[in-house]
């Protein structure tokens, strides 16, 4: 399933597809973390989960970028773009500090 994700991700291999020949980095780069975070949760979360796990997880990532066009253009009203890109470095380090506090995140071990 992983290399599906990378397929379809890339276009199907059709020509003209994202990324492919054109040297996108930044978007490989967010392939490849596309591939490593589903082929984690296939290994990590049981079968009769793994279909409710990646409908929040979906439901997550597709409310999390108009929530935060939202929420930046609301706090643009009163902030500078550098207090904006401050808050939200602390914010994304708050979030990985707290996963790494999660007991099971820390006892994950490959396969």
């Amino acid at each position: 399933m992983a290399l599906a994700f990378a397929v379809i991700e890339q276009g199907g291999g059709r020509a003209g597809g994202r990324g492919g020949a054109r040297g996108d980095r930044d978007g490989d780069h967010r392939r490849a973390a596309v591939v490593a975070w589903s082929t984690a949760m296939q290994q990590q979360v049981p079968d009769e989960e793994l279909g409710r796990l990646n409908a929040f997880n979906s439901l997550g990532e597709q409310i999390a970028v108009p929530a935060g066009y939202l929420l930046v253009a609301a706090a643009s009203a009163y902030w500078s773009s550098g207090h904006i890109l401050l808050v939200c470095s602390v914010v994304i380090l708050a979030a990985g500090v707290a996963n790494a506090c999660v007991r099971d995140v820390r006892r994950i071990r490959r396969r």
